[in-house]
Formats: C-alpha cells, structure tokens, sequence
C-alpha cells in the first residue's frame, strides 16, 4: 500500500452514489528561465459541478482531493506523517550553498480564475519541499465518521527545529477576486515553506430523500 492510499481512506455506504459532473484540471508548470512557475489562469470562470486542481512549485510534495457521497461515509485524513524532516541550516555557507543551487518556486492563481464558479471547488497550490496538502469531504444521509489530524501527525511537525535563516525564494498568491461571486464550498491549501501539513475537511449530513 503507497502513501497515499495509506494516508487518504474513503470508504463509501451501500447506498446508492450521487453521480456528480466531476471536473478535475492538470496543471501544467511554465518554465521561466530558471524558475518554476505554476499558474492557474481564467480557465475555470463560470464553472459548475466539482473542480479538484492540485498545484506545486517544488518537490517531493504530497496531495490530494478525495470526497465522498452515500447513505453512511466515512473519511480518513493524515495519521501519519512518513516525510523525513529537512536538515536544517546551520551556518551561512550552507544558505549561500542553498541560494545558489535552489530555482525561485512560484504558485499563483489568477485574476477570476474562479469567478461564478458553482459547486465544489478543491485547491491544493504548494511552493516548496515535503509538504502534505489534502482537501477532505463527506456527504450523507444517515452517519458521518470523520478522523482528522492526528496528534502525533501534528507533533511531528510542529517539533522540527526551524531554519536559522529565512529565505524569500518561495512564494504562493491569490488574487483577491479569484473566487468573485463563487458560490458553494471552496476548500483552498496554500503553503509556501517546507515540511508543512494542511487540512481542509467538512461534512455536510442532509435530510432523508434530499441525497
């Protein structure tokens, strides 16, 4: 069993599933000279429906959009965080040496690249290393089980021994209308940094007959 599987579980009831028009989008990275750039431009304004779209600048970074619809669902989030810690810097030649070899990892969503989006939008968007992004949800009728963070998952990375010195070589933006006028749930994980864990989760339990 990989990572992923090990980390996101969703098991679904007997009951029937809601077919929901599913919209996922593959992001492509823009090579500028020796940078890494992603953007996510206007290609999603007015749509409706589901919208998974995950998004990196950088390596070795994990993410995930997983819903799930029935009559009784249940949902699984990070229990364990299996990405090894990144060594810290210790000195000013290390950070010269990281300066040097490192691109400028850039994440960015445009100008109303949401706009009068309808439905169930799900954005992971990363610059950076080891890092965990999810994006959770569970719709039923009749039970909701939901297992989020765990404290030992929290612990090992709040207890990692930060930098000594702070780099400004990642960054990660939204425009401040990208979502204007959006209506629905808008899940939205932006990191820009190393070895960070994100979670997003709802449920949303509805009255017999409306699933």
């Amino acid at each position: 069993m990989d990572i992923a599987t090990q980390m996101f579980t969703k098991r679904l009831g007997t009951a029937r599933i809601l077919h929901a028009f599913i919209l996922s989008v593959l992001v492509a990275p823009m090579m500028l000279a020796a940078d890494q750039t992603s953007v996510i431009s206007t290609k999603l304004m007015q749509g409706a429906g589901r919208a998974a779209v995950n998004q990196a600048s950088g390596d070795h970074n994990i993410q995930s959009n997983s819903h799930a619809f029935g009559k009784s669902t249940s949902i699984e989030s990070i229990q364990q965080n299996d990405l090894q810690p990144l060594a810290p810097i210790s000195n000013v030649w290390d950070l010269q040496a990281m300066l040097d070899e490192d691109e400028l990892h850039v994440s960015f969503i445009d100008s109303q690249a949401f706009a009068n989006f309808q439905g169930l939008a799900s954005i992971n968007q990363v610059s950076g290393q080891n890092n965990i992004q999810t994006n959770l949800g569970s719709v039923a009728l009749d039970s909701i089980v939901g297992l989020g963070l765990s404290d030992t998952a929290l612990t090992q990375v709040s207890s990692q021994q930060p930098p000594s010195f702070q780099t400004s070589q990642y960054h990660a933006e939204i425009a401040p209308d990208s979502f204007l006028d959006a209506q629905g749930v808008m899940q939205i994980n932006q990191i820009s940094g190393d070895g960070n864990i994100a979670v997003n989760q709802f449920s949303l339990q509805l009255p017999s007959g409306n699933l």
